[in-house]
């Protein structure tokens, strides 16, 4: 189906706002639609006033004016027209124009503003039309009539006077002793044509009027009145319409249309009763029992069948109501192509355009540009190629859509008056039935179609390498500061059903809970095969991948999960097991690895280094000493650490300095042995790192004797002081049996830690906490006793 062009919609309410207070007409529904002489239109408010307010517009394809407003407040109502003696005047009362009411005692007179006035009261009856924003009236008296000459706008006395209208057509005729003064005009475009006749003994009692068209009527004869002519016929014929210099009758007795030019008449057709609708070229439209139809060169042409259906015509374009729709019927040459639009009224003027009502807007539409009115589905699947497509067509400024609620569009562009909406369904994998709706000022048009996708899915995944060394660190990622001991590299198969790009969220996390670094991947549209790259850090030896598709609209797609056994890919650590060597030489010590690719690297405690490939050779090194061992391949790089402070003599001394709790001296018996130096050496320790021991507890065995339990971050000689008793070892993590004295119990417990290059570490046990500790332990010593020797029960 083919809808018209749209031009403009324009606001009753607004348009209704320039009558006059909408509230006072009622609802925009009482506005009427009427095309002036000229094809102009004409929004009025319908025949309660004398001088119906109006809004005068012309619209071409360039545009839309305002000709002329006549508001209400310069309007009077009709029904001061009724029993003018009721008139309750105080004052003068404007009726438009020149014109006023004046009343004394009961008389009331019609005055225009020469200061002419007429005794009314009396009156019997009052017609009454417009001219622009002037009222035309005619009061009837038994003798004679009032009128107010439409030109002069001053009032007249005639012996006769009669007034018709139709549409925008007035036409009055006024009677003098054989003179007949004739006036035709346009209501609201001021078109005017007068005529006089002199003619003896012929009196007019009515007119009838068409379109640009009147008939006065007398007792045996008409006088035919139009803006070009002026002549008699035969009184059985009324009058349909003046197209050019051609008038059209209808002679209702046998309904036959009848052509007059300059009064010569030709009947054309046989129509039966017929009202104007308008002019198509010069040839007049007319509705009849038959339906609407145009009459030209004598033939009678239904154009569309129906009792007296509503139409108006202008230029070679028929606009013609069916119930709720007009259709409208463009002529060019032979051919005829017609449109739909979902609206009340139309009326076509100008340029062949069509001024139309539809609720609260009046629209301009061009039936010439007709376009077909479609909701065309293009495309239902959603695909790596593109959306779902729907094309809706026409477009206009005021039009709107709806689709579906499991629906989302990602796209909607204008094209050529069209409107390209690009579907797909909010959660991809939904398949089921669209509605898509299309909603325009002048039709609404809905399709139903079977809307299918598919879900990102992913095909397969295949491992195609994987290194894991728990022990070992992997050596191209050493560099950013974090520890990762698993490599993994994998194939991944995977589909991206949509034409957009999505973000593949690969996270890794440790089957024992830990989450853990992953992977952000694009992925194009289509099937796509991606080699990735991992690395990571595991504690537990399995690894899991979990697999999201993300799209930037939101849209999150769970794809699977990869579980990997990291013990099938285990590199084992070369460091394990390896022995290491030391011989003394003379001043020097000669330390040796059974691989000779190791790399040795010794810290002495005074800062001193030595390093070598499978060994080295040491000397003058202070003890204690860090021996770091260190063995690398493709991947990664395994480090080893070994404290040398068992080669030293039992501390001679170990003591506080008075006032500074962390400073620690030691001295040794032994002088020297090999490259390693104690002989004789005092040690002044002042501890300043208390992150190196990670925590010291104890626990009493007896009232003298502890086991204090250590965890240090790196190897170490831990030294425990207690009173005058003094322990020490070498591991990571350890304990000390330790003999509790009175000293020990006054003064708690102090704990040092000698780390590689100088790194120390200090903690205490105090007092107090030592003897709640011991009167614990007495406590439930006593208990225990209490039981055995049956105390208590």
């Amino acid at each position: 189906m083919k809808v018209p062009k749209l031009i403009k919609v324009l606001s009753l309410h607004d348009l209704a706002g320039i009558l006059g207070s909408i509230q006072e007409h009622g609802t925009i529904k009482s506005l009427q639609l009427l095309r002036s002489h000229e094809g102009n239109l004409v929004l009025t408010s319908g025949r309660r006033y004398i001088v119906p307010p109006y809004i005068l517009m012309s619209c071409t394809i360039g545009g839309t004016e305002i000709l002329r407003a006549v508001g209400k407040d310069s309007s009077i109502s009709s029904s001061v027209l009724g029993q003018l003696t009721d008139l309750n005047l105080n004052h003068e009362l404007s009726l438009g124009g020149s014109l006023y009411f004046s009343k004394t005692g009961s008389k009331v007179s019609v005055c225009d503003d020469s200061g002419k006035c007429y005794d009314v009261t009396n009156v019997s009856q009052v017609a009454y039309s417009n001219y622009l924003g002037n009222p035309i009236i005619v009061f009837y008296s038994k003798k004679y009539c009032i009128y107010n000459d439409p030109i002069k706008l001053r009032l007249t006395r005639a012996r006769s006077a009669i007034m018709g209208t139709f549409g925008s057509i007035a036409c009055l005729l006024a009677s003098n002793s054989g003179i007949h003064d004739i006036y035709i005009w346009d209501r609201f475009e001021g078109n005017i044509k007068t005529y006089t006749l002199e003619r003896e003994g012929m009196v007019f009692n009515k007119v009838v009027c068409g379109e640009g068209l009147c008939v006065a009527y007398s007792k045996s004869e008409a006088l035919a009145i139009s803006f070009h002519n002026l002549y008699l016929i035969p009184p059985t014929l009324k009058p349909l319409i003046s197209c050019g210099y051609n008038d059209y009758f209808i002679d209702e007795r046998y309904g036959i249309v009848i052509k007059s030019r300059n009064g010569e008449l030709d009947p054309i057709a046989v129509t039966g009763p017929a009202t104007p609708c308008g002019v198509v070229g010069d040839a007049p439209v007319i509705s009849t029992h038959a339906g609407v139809g145009v009459v030209n060169d004598k033939i009678w042409l239904i154009l569309r069948s129906g009792r007296y259906l509503e139409a108006s015509a202008y230029h070679n374009i028929i606009a013609i109501r069916h119930g709720g729709k007009v259709e409208f019927v463009v002529f060019e040459g032979n051919e005829e192509d017609s449109s739909f639009a979902n609206v009340t009224k139309c009326i076509v003027g100008k340029d062949g355009l069509a001024w139309c009502l539809s609720g609260s807007s009046l629209i301009i539409l061009d039936p010439k540009e007709p376009t077909e009115a479609v909701v065309e589905v293009v495309n239902n699947e959603v695909s790596a190629r593109e959306y779902a497509t729907v094309i809706l067509s026409p477009w206009f400024t005021n039009s709107s859509y709806e689709v579906s609620k499991f629906v989302k569009v990602v796209e909607a562009r204008e094209n050529n008056g069209r409107l390209i909406l690009k579907l797909r369904p909010k959660q991809l994998g939904w398949s089921g039935s669209v509605r898509v709706t299309l909603r325009t000022p002048i039709i609404t048009l809905s399709k139903n179609f079977d809307l299918t996708s598919v879900r990102p899915k992913i095909s397969n995944i295949k491992v195609v390498d994987c290194k894991y060394s728990p022990d070992g660190t992997l050596k191209r990622l050493m560099g950013d500061g974090r520890i990762y001991n698993t490599f993994l590299k994998f194939k991944i198969s995977l589909t991206n059903p949509v034409p957009e790009e999505g973000s593949l969220k690969i996270r890794s996390s440790d089957i024992g809970g830990s989450r853990i670094d992953g992977l952000d991947v694009i992925v194009e549209p289509g099937d796509t095969v991606k080699s990735l790259t991992l690395n990571t850090f595991s504690k537990h030896g399995k690894l899991e991948l979990s697999f999201n598709l993300n799209y930037k609209s939101g849209d999150r797609y769970y794809l699977g999960k990869l579980v990997v056994d990291l013990e099938e890919f285990l590199v084992p650590n070369p460091l394990k097991d390896i022995d290491v060597v030391l011989t003394h030489i003379g001043d020097e010590t000669l330390i040796c690895s059974r691989d000779r690719d190791v790399t040795l690297r010794l810290t002495c405690y005074d800062g001193k280094v030595f390093e070598g490939i499978g060994s080295i050779s040491v000397s003058e090194c202070l003890l204690p000493a860090v021996l770091e061992l260190e063995a690398q391949d493709a991947f990664f790089i395994w480090k080893r650490y070994i404290t040398l402070s068992n080669l030293m003599a039992k501390p001679k001394t170990l003591k506080n300095t008075p006032g500074a709790e962390r400073v620690l001296d030691i001295g040794h018996l032994t002088s020297k042995k090999g490259g390693f130096a104690f002989d004789n050496l005092q040690i002044h320790l002042y501890v300043s790192d208390d992150e190196l021991i990670k925590c010291v507890d104890f626990n009493f065995t007896s009232p003298d004797k502890l086991v204090l339990t250590y965890e240090v971050r790196l190897p170490s000689l831990v030294i425990a002081a207690c009173g005058s008793d003094i322990k020490y070892a070498e591991s990571k993590r350890g304990s000390l049996v330790i003999n509790v004295t009175d000293d020990c119990l006054l003064k708690g417990i102090k704990v040092f830690a000698l780390g590689p290059a100088g790194i120390t570490g200090y903690t205490s046990i105090p007092p107090g906490k030592l003897l709640s500790a011991l009167l614990k332990l007495a406590a439930e010593t006593s208990l225990k006793l209490g039981r055995y020797l049956g105390i208590g029960r």
